[in-house]
């Protein structure tokens, strides 16, 4: 597999911060999931945030005007426009750096449990997300409000419905109107895909039609290869807290 070495001119953040352009070819970062651009979380004082966002800009401050490289690991299966990547900044394991710094956590399986180490000290070191309080990534794209687990390390009672409001909106300052952020109860993953696409300038499926190709996915039983995402639920089992 050929690397893709491109300066940061033909380089910016996608979706989030798990997602790099090099070249035109959108590349999801291999094995980690990172915050969603209107997702919040909660600092160490309990006060709300977009955590997508900061993870976003953090990444975009490391990569600065530095060589890009990423090893593309083959299609998605989610996205027939996206590619799986592995990506890189001078030798430096982007996937890695993040984890490490906080600003994404494993997707497993398909991390391997290359992360594990990884994200056990950024917990240590409260980096990053760790040291507030949030939920993976994918517990807010499907909006499993009732039984995400909480992450971090400063709780607060109403930690929940921070993380999960009634009105859920875009960061100030994106060019996105507010009724594309609001998540579809229970599903939630194509006003996601919309919403960053409106970010993007570019056109989607509609909900409905991204709704009939998840049960005819769940009809045949398949599940996605190495670096994609399942979209089936889980079973909803009792909220947990991890930290906060």
């Amino acid at each position: 597999m050929a690397f893709l070495p491109v300066a940061l001119g033909t380089t910016r953040a996608a979706d989030d911060a798990d997602t790099l352009t090099v070249e035109g070819v959108r590349f999801r970062l291999d094995g980690i999931d990172a915050p969603e651009l209107d997702q919040p979380c909660l600092d160490s004082a309990g006060e709300v945030y977009f955590c997508g966002r900061k993870a976003y800009e953090e990444l975009q401050k490391f990569i600065a005007k530095r060589e890009l490289r990423c090893d593309d690991k083959g299609p998605d299966s989610r996205r027939q426009n996206r590619r799986i990547g592995q990506c890189s900044v001078e030798n430096v394991d982007l996937q890695r750096w993040l984890v490490t710094n906080g600003w994404a956590i494993p997707f497993e399986p398909y991390a391997k449990g290359r992360f594990k180490h990884d994200e056990v000290d950024a917990r240590g070191l409260r980096a990053g997300l760790w040291d507030g309080c949030f939920v993976a990534p994918q517990d807010f794209r499907y909006w499993r409000k009732s039984s995400a687990t909480l992450l971090g390390m400063a709780y607060s009672a109403d930690a929940r419905d921070k993380l999960f409001p009634d009105d859920p909106r875009m960061p100030q300052g994106w060019p996105i109107k507010g009724k594309l952020a609001y998540r579809a109860w229970p599903m939630s993953a194509s006003i996601t895909r919309r919403a960053a696409a409106a970010i993007r300038g570019q056109s989607t499926p509609s909900a409905g039609s991204a709704r009939k190709k998840r049960h005819r996915r769940r009809a045949s039983g398949s599940h996605s290869p190495a670096g994609g995402e399942q979209d089936l639920q889980n079973d909803h089992p009792e909220p947990r807290h991890l930290g906060c």
